[in-house]
């Protein structure tokens, strides 16, 4: 289907498609098919309908990430999947998705809890938030059957016993882990819910009574999680329950079981350790190669802004420049009009003057004869001088 999907520029069937494939990835631990699959879809836009999709898209990538230890990119991506999940128009499937991610969130403060202690106060806070969510959810929606609501329910309480359990030496913290662990037992038990998290249920109570110095109880539920464990494949929750059992056959005395459990947990802890290194690794190379690719996309944005900024400005400034020239030489013709109409005005005053004075001058007819006379004379001395000459 992704494939037809993307022959056709179908982004709604690759992003539905692709989402399902993540799904079966999530059933098969696979969490850098995960990782490298949702950041591929992450880039496809199917618009408003899509919000619930994206939102259990991010999810899911910041679950993954988050269990190969790449905790700050995973705490990026649970925000966004919350960003997504608040804006699904249906009230249910909001405060499901909203509840599923807030939960999911607990993860990453719990990683982090050694770090700062304020996380603690986090894990429980988040806890919280989720069973809000999921109490708002009703029974009119065919999207989220009630086994949902009380499978989230579950899910918290279960998580704020966990959450108790981890300080059980503080005074009224394992009276806190009983209550939230038997909630959460009491709800799997009447809605008869079964899937992995029973499982990690059954190791946490596994744990609560390994605490309560009741050994045969922890024995009786990692037992329990081992069986339900064959259903749901996960070495994290088989390590945990061979933890459990080698801590209480020692607590017992039997050297025998104790040492056949801690070979089996010291064996499959390192078999783990060892998978989520390389995982590890491989997840931060395609998110690095994810990273360059979107700074290289950046820069060549930035590149494509800077020259339309750039032309944008040479525009400006030409059309600046002929506007600034067009007006320069309006003012200088205007000045050379003025300058030649001034000339002009002298001269014609000039002009006038000279004629009014001419006008003004009156010569008698005796003194143009006397002139005359006196002209003879001088020509007729200049002519003997030449002949004596």
């Amino acid at each position: 289907m992704k494939s037809e999907s993307e022959k056709i520029g179908y982004q709604w069937g690759i992003l539905k498609s692709g989402r399902c494939i993540i799904e079966i990835y999530e059933k098969q631990k696979k969490n850098r098919e995960i990782i490298k699959l949702a950041t591929e879809l992450e880039k496809t836009d199917a618009g408003p309908e899509a919000y619930r999709t994206m939102a259990n898209l991010y999810r899911s990538k910041a679950l993954a990430l988050e269990y190969m230890g790449l905790d700050e990119a995973s705490l990026k991506d649970f925000k966004t999947a919350v960003s997504y999940a608040k804006k699904i128009k249906d009230s249910n499937i909001r405060n499901y998705t909203l509840s599923l991610s807030y939960n999911n969130m607990t993860i990453y403060f719990s990683n982090k809890r050694l770090e700062n202690t304020t996380y603690k106060d986090s894990v429980i806070a988040y806890s919280k938030k989720s069973i809000e969510a999921a109490q708002l959810i009703n029974g009119n929606s065919k999207e989220i059957p009630l086994t949902k609501k009380y499978e989230m329910l579950s899910f918290s309480y279960m998580r704020l016993g966990i959450s108790s359990l981890e300080e059980a030496n503080q005074p009224g913290n394992l009276q806190k882990a009983e209550k939230y662990l038997n909630e959460s037992l009491n709800i799997v038990n009447t809605y008869n819910l079964l899937d992995d998290s029973k499982v990690i249920l059954m190791n946490q109570l596994s744990w609560m009574y390994l605490e309560k110095k009741e050994y045969q109880k922890t024995i009786q539920y990692a037992n329990l999680a081992r069986d339900l464990e064959k259903q749901f494949p996960n070495p994290t929750n088989r390590v945990e329950s061979f933890e459990f059992l080698a801590s209480a056959y020692s607590e017992m005395g039997d050297s025998k079981n104790a040492k056949i459990y801690m070979d089996k947990y010291t064996y499959l802890k390192d078999t783990i350790r060892i998978t989520e290194k390389n995982n590890t690794d491989y997840s931060s190379n395609i998110l690095l190669q994810d990273s360059k690719k979107n700074q290289e996309k950046i820069s060549s944005i930035k590149i494509i802004i800077i020259s339309a900024l750039s032309l944008v400005a040479l525009l400006f400034i030409t059309f600046y420049w002929k506007k600034k020239n067009k007006i320069t030489h309006e003012k200088y013709e205007d000045l050379i009009a003025k300058i030649n109409h001034e000339k002009q005005l002298n001269h014609d005053e000039l002009y006038n003057k000279v004629n009014k004075s001419n006008a003004s001058v009156t010569i008698t007819d005796e003194t143009v004869k006397a002139l005359l006379l006196k002209l003879k004379k001088s020509l007729k001395a200049q002519k003997n001088i030449f002949v004596k000459i």
